[in-house]
């Protein structure tokens, strides 16, 4: 009985720890854009925020298939300016891409909308 209590407890663990809490933004041509808002963190004048695209069908790049694309954002909300500082993607929930920003930092203007909408609806300051 322990034993079973102890791994009951595990798998609860284990799931909290990869819970992720989503957010629609948008939907537009199979693709719905969510945020994660558990991921909104202050980094000095900066916030960190991730956004998943998740497409109706998987995609496919060389021999990788996707169906999900998450980008970490940094973003300046006053300036208008973001930074993705990393790009994974996943296949029905399983990471099978994943890759560093390899830029130094720099922030770029971003005029579609998405940081307004994250900055002011969001982001809590």
């Amino acid at each position: 009985m322990k034993k079973i209590l102890l791994i009951l407890m595990s798998i609860i663990t284990i799931q909290s720890v990869y819970a992720e809490n989503f957010k629609t933004m948008l939907r537009n041509n199979g693709i719905t854009f969510q945020i994660d808002l558990d991921s909104i963190k202050k980094q000095g004048q900066y916030h960190h925020v991730v956004v998943a695209q998740k497409f109706n069908s998987s995609k496919t790049e060389g021999t990788l298939k996707y169906n999900e694309l998450r980008s970490d954002f940094i973003l300046d909300c006053a300036s208008n300016r973001e930074y993705i500082s990393r790009l994974s993607r996943y296949q029905n929930g399983s990471m099978v891409w994943e890759m560093a920003n390899p830029e130094s930092f720099k922030l770029e203007k971003n005029d579609s909308g998405m940081i307004e909408y994250i900055c002011e609806n969001e982001i809590k300051s």
